[in-house]
């Protein structure tokens, strides 16, 4: 009887052992997936981190380019609107030109046919008398 108390003590010791053993085994199981779940988490954290970091950056160089555009593109338009208010500006004293030396031609012209006929009224009126 002792034998078989004792196999039996034995038994119910190597059966608990062997519980304990599995607990701790599925109890260490645990914390290193839940360690391993954390670090993937963190990695994936901090790879999203990254990428918010990332694209945060390429945004800020876009809206810089964006401003050096709208900078550049404002300041074009102001150049091409003052080359051409010069264009017109050139075109405008050609033309204002052009009419002053047909203005100054015709009443040269003017005062030509005025000479002329004080000078045919006073050659006629010589001739009358």
């Amino acid at each position: 009887m002792k034998t078989n108390l004792r196999l039996s003590i034995e038994s119910v010791n190597l059966t608990n052992l062997r519980f304990v053993a599995e607990y701790i085994n599925d109890h260490r199981r645990r914390q290193e997936n839940d360690s391993d779940v954390a670090k993937s988490e963190q990695r994936n954290r901090r790879t999203t981190d990254i990428r918010v970091d990332e694209v945060n950056d390429r945004q800020q160089r876009v809206n810089v380019i964006d401003d050096r555009q709208t900078t550049e593109s404002t300041a074009g338009r102001q150049r091409n609107r003052q080359q051409a208010n010069n264009r017109i500006d050139i075109v405008d004293n050609r033309q204002t030109e052009q009419t002053e030396q047909w203005i100054s031609q015709r009443n040269h012209k003017g005062e030509e046919i005025k000479d002329k006929k004080k000078t045919e009224t006073s050659i006629n009126g010589s001739n009358n008398k």
